[in-house]
Order: C-alpha cells, then sequence, then structure tokens
C-alpha cells in the first residue's frame, strides 16, 4: 500500500512539473489598427476639413456614429500574445475643420516649420540602358558556325 502512495504521489509530480518545461507554440505578431507616420502627424493643423485629414493619416480606425465629430486612430501591437505597443490619436471636429487632438501621439512643436524649410525635392528622370536583344536558340548556333550575322 505504501509503494502504491509513493508510485502515485512520484508519478502525479513528474506529470506536473513536465508540462512547465514543454515547449510553447509560435504565436505570431499581430499589429491592428492604423499605424500613424510621425511625419504625417506633424502636417495635420487645427482647422484641416475631414477630408485633408483623411488624405493624410487615412480613415479613422473608429467613426463613432454617435460622434461623428470624432476620430479614433488606434494601433497596438502584440509580440508572441503579449502587449508590446499601443498609440492612440483622436481627433475631434468643429463644423467640419479639425478643432483639437488628443492621445499618445502628438505633432512635434515646431514640425511644420521645419518642413517648411526643406528643400522640395526635385524629380530625376532617368533612362534605362537598352536591353541587349535576345538570340533564338538556332541563331547563336548558326552564328557560332559562322554562318549566322
Amino acid at each position: 500500500m505504501k509503494k502504491l502512495l509513493i508510485l502515485i504521489i512520484s508519478s502525479s509530480a513528474v506529470l506536473v512539473t513536465g508540462c512547465s518545461w514543454m515547449p510553447r507554440p509560435y504565436t505570431i505578431d499581430v499589429p491592428q489598427g492604423n499605424i500613424v507616420d510621425q511625419d504625417k502627424l506633424n502636417q495635420v493643423k487645427p482647422g484641416m476639413s475631414q477630408r485633408q485629414v483623411t488624405f493624410l493619416l487615412g480613415t479613422p480606425l473608429i467613426e463613432d456614429p454617435f460622434h461623428q465629430q470624432r476620430w479614433d486612430y488606434y494601433y497596438s501591437l502584440k509580440k508572441g500574445g503579449k502587449l508590446e505597443e499601443r498609440e492612440r490619436v483622436t481627433m475631434f471636429f468643429k463644423d467640419g475643420k479639425l478643432a483639437r487632438l488628443e492621445g499618445t501621439l502628438r505633432p512635434e512643436p515646431g514640425a511644420a516649420q521645419k518642413s517648411a524649410d526643406k528643400p522640395e525635392a526635385k524629380a530625376v528622370e532617368v533612362n534605362p540602358a537598352p536591353k541587349p536583344e535576345k538570340k533564338g536558340f538556332f541563331t547563336r548556333i548558326l552564328e557560332k558556325i559562322g554562318i549566322g550575322k
């Protein structure tokens, strides 16, 4: 009886501790929401229309039908099942114009001045080199023999 009890206790201990070292299944990185680029956010200014904001940042993740003057841009990233990153920008409009911003992401102060000081990129025309003519199998054989061109 004593041996049976020791066997049960030792086997249950092995089963309980045995699961802790087992490898976990691979979990993928899960990005969700709108990725808001800081350069684009720096271009957003109060007084912009909803259409202009949509052009810069894309459509908002949440457009509440009960609060049509509020747009929410939300982004989260889960790596290995754990929340790594969370960003939020909430925009409030009044009469179709941007009134204010709230959230974890904000336009950098003086960013509008920096973008105005940047010289504009000039378009450069690039002409690719002409591709050599591809020759067929028989043409190459005839040229090696000396009959072709």
